[in-house]
């Protein structure tokens, strides 16, 4: 009984994950701000939100997502669509439509986690306008199975 009750207490403190967590970056006159987990359990569906915004213009704003990002993880929507995806540099790249300045665009990707997904990891999220990077945003993950 004592376990069930341990077990049940770090539940309730988020041990075992789900709730979001806040990381953002300024550089360069631009802000990327990213809400999502870190700490999943294998078979969750959760959900990312990306902001980002400049005091300038941003002709070709590209959000890159490194590689651990989908690594024993299903992309299942990102919303709005990007008007195109490539592989960048260091993982996959969603360029999105001109964004003016002072201007705020928001994205969201729905995931599910891979149900023999276990251990830690970095993930990297980067603005770009075209090439050029702006801000990037490192988040550490945890999965539990």
């Amino acid at each position: 009984m004592a376990a069930l009750s341990a077990f049940l207490i770090a539940g309730l403190f988020n041990v075992f994950g789900q709730r979001p967590s806040q990381s953002s970056a300024s550089a360069q006159g631009a802000t990327l701000r990213v809400s999502t987990p870190t700490r999943l359990r294998g078979g969750l569906i959760f959900q990312t939100r990306v902001s980002f915004s400049a005091d300038h213009t941003l002709r070709h704003p590209v959000l890159e997502l490194s590689d651990p990002w989908f690594e024993s993880m299903t992309l299942n929507s990102i919303q709005p669509a990007p008007v195109s995806e490539a592989r960048g540099a260091d993982g996959v790249r969603f360029l999105f439509g001109k964004l003016g300045g002072g201007k705020t665009a928001a994205v969201y990707l729905e995931w599910s986690v891979n149900p023999t997904n276990v251990g830690s990891r970095t993930e990297t999220a980067t603005l770009l306008d075209g090439s050029r990077p702006l801000a990037s945003v490192d988040r550490n993950v945890v999965t539990f199975p």
